[in-house]
């Protein structure tokens, strides 16, 4: 079976669904139905098992054998076998990908995805160190992962130092520690392998840096505009965050995220949701860092080594 060879790796909350789901669109190209399968992390998905499970929508077996499988954003996919029959529909396409976020962080799956596919291309996608540590905070916020103000949660990372896992905190920092991150990747694979990108660039300038991603991906397109899809961008919060806090750590809210929209008519479920959830632009948690020296030091590291790009 054609193996996967080309994967988008990160980092978390840097536009890397919207890069995904603008090369779907791409002819030529077939990407996993489960965007982020996570098969060459086993690290990280020991320490986030038990959150795996808590968001599970699916089983994954009756999913991989059904004819019609709808995209699922993230689901765990342990065994190689299931993960090659993600690629089970390809029929001539020359990029075969997938997009996990957790193979940047991942202190293995540079080495497991060159085991797999020594010839595979690598593509990074780099954010701001500030912004993308705030946007992966409301992330959390919204899903009712995280409760505590954001300053707490790095310096409860920073005071764990070498002994900070993805187990006992949530890794804001070493997440945007993208020097460190792309080393392991630089040290197995070819240069010409590895592409990075800027979100903000690509923002900026899509047409620039859309065309030099088409061109490290060996892919045409056609004449027109090129644009980056807005992906992940909900700005919605829960309206009452214990109970929302509660509901997920249980499990019901994603029990009812995945019985609900088939069981009610499209109105009730824009009405529970209007009630549910707010405009979170409108009154979001404080996620001020303009003195925080830990993400001013990765901030500068960017802009150095990186944002030039």
């Amino acid at each position: 079976m054609t193996k996967a060879n080309f994967f988008l790796v990160g980092a978390a909350k840097a536009g890397t669904t919207s890069i995904a789901r603008f090369l779907e669109a791409v002819p030529d190209t077939y990407f996993s139905p489960i965007k982020e399968p996570c098969h060459f992390c086993p690290d990280i998905n020991a320490d986030f098992r038990t959150e795996f499970e808590r968001q599970r929508l699916v089983d994954l077996t009756s999913y991989l054998a059904q004819d019609e499988r709808p995209p699922l954003h993230m689901h765990l996919v342990d065994e190689a076998d299931q993960y090659a029959s993600l690629y089970r529909d390809l029929t001539n396409q020359s990029v075969i990908g997938e997009a996990s976020t957790n193979y940047l962080p991942s202190h293995v799956a540079a080495q497991k995805i060159y085991d797999y596919n020594p010839a595979a291309k690598i593509v990074a996608v780099l954010r701001n160190p500030t912004d993308r540590i705030k946007s992966h905070y409301l992330m959390d916020w919204r899903t009712g992962l995280e409760r505590r103000p954001l300053e707490d949660c790095l310096a409860e990372e920073v005071a764990l130092g070498d002994k900070a896992t993805f187990a006992n905190c949530r890794m804001y920092l070493a997440q945007s520690d993208y020097t460190a991150m792309l080393e392991r990747y630089r040290k197995i694979f070819p240069e010409k392998q590895i592409l990075v990108l800027c979100f903000e660039n690509v923002v900026a300038d899509p047409e620039l840096w859309l065309s030099r991603l088409l061109t490290f991906a060996e892919l045409t397109h056609e004449n027109g505009q090129l644009t980056l899809p807005r992906e992940n961008a909900n700005s919605h919060m829960a309206r009452f965050s214990g109970i929302d806090h509660f509901l997920y750590k249980t499990g019901i809210k994603r029990f009812l995220e995945a019985t609900l929209p088939h069981v009610l008519p499209v109105p009730m479920k824009k009405y529970i949701k209007k009630i549910y959830s707010k405009e979170s632009a409108k009154n979001p948690p404080n996620v001020s860092l303009s003195d925080n020296k830990f993400t001013l030091q990765l901030e500068a590291e960017y802009q150095k080594n990186w944002r030039h790009n």
